[in-house]
């Protein structure tokens, strides 16, 4: 889940698979700049959109975390169940397309503690090198291979920012390094700016997308932000409604 602290205390909660599919349309919408590929290709368009699909059992309903009362958040998400998750995750999506599974479980490892999850990554290890056997990729797609990772992990960041700082969040109970998003580099191109202007508008400039890009968020709102029991959040779950967010990304005015 990304959990959503409002200001009129209530919570927001979007699920991680909804969240990767939002990065796909923006990774979709991507022109970029001079000298970046245009468009992406399909198969990192296409890890962008699934990367998150591991969440899908995860995220039916929250868990909550026994220390804050609140739902847990995918950063800390219990790490035996998240792991088991993305390990079927990956052999899911490597049905599907082996490049797909390449890049996702690159883009894990690349976050994960060694130390945690020593034998996630061992295994993660592994795939990755049989993968790119199996796919016949050498030395030359390395280079590659980095960049399209880069890619994926801006689309991330780009829907991680949009999802949880629109205006009504509380930045003060998300991490820190939630803002630092607010400014992020293109793998081959220039630093972007985002701006909201209400809950609805987000200038981003440079612009980097082939158009005006329209955003359609699922999400469902707890009526608090605290909870006793699992049988509580449950029942707020349950309770509560299923809504969409709508925005718009578009380029910052010119001035005259």
């Amino acid at each position: 889940m990304l959990v959503q602290a409002r200001l009129d205390g209530r919570l927001r909660l979007f699920r991680q698979h909804d969240h990767a599919l939002l990065a796909g349309q923006l990774a979709m919408s991507w022109v970029g700049f001079e000298r970046e590929p245009n468009p992406l290709p399909f198969d990192l368009v296409l890890a962008t959109a699934l990367h998150d699909a591991s969440w899908r059992e995860l995220d039916r309903r929250p868990v909550r975390d026994g220390e804050i009362g609140r739902p847990h958040t995918f950063y800390t998400h219990p790490s035996e169940s998240r792991l088991v998750a993305y390990r079927q995750g990956l052999d899911r999506l490597e049905g599907l397309s082996r490049h797909c599974a390449l890049l996702a479980s690159m883009h894990y490892t690349s976050f994960m503690d060694a130390a945690e999850a020593a034998e996630f990554m061992r295994a993660e290890a592994e795939r990755q090198e049989r993968l790119g056997r199996e796919l016949d990729f050498g030395e030359e797609d390395e280079d590659r291979l980095s960049s399209e990772l880069a890619y994926l992990r801006l689309f991330d960041n780009l829907s991680i920012f949009l999802c949880l700082t629109l205006p009504g969040s509380d930045d003060r109970q998300r991490p820190d390094w939630v803002d630092d998003l607010r400014h992020l580099k293109s793998p081959e191109g220039p630093l972007l700016h985002l701006t909201w202007l209400g809950e609805h508008l987000v200038h981003v400039d440079p612009f980097p997308f082939r158009d005006a890009v329209p955003l359609h968020l699922p999400y469902r709102e707890l009526a608090r932000q605290e909870f006793d029991t699992q049988d509580e959040l449950d029942e707020a779950w349950d309770a509560a409604r299923e809504a969409s967010w709508t925005a718009w990304l578009r380029p910052a005015p010119r001035l005259a």
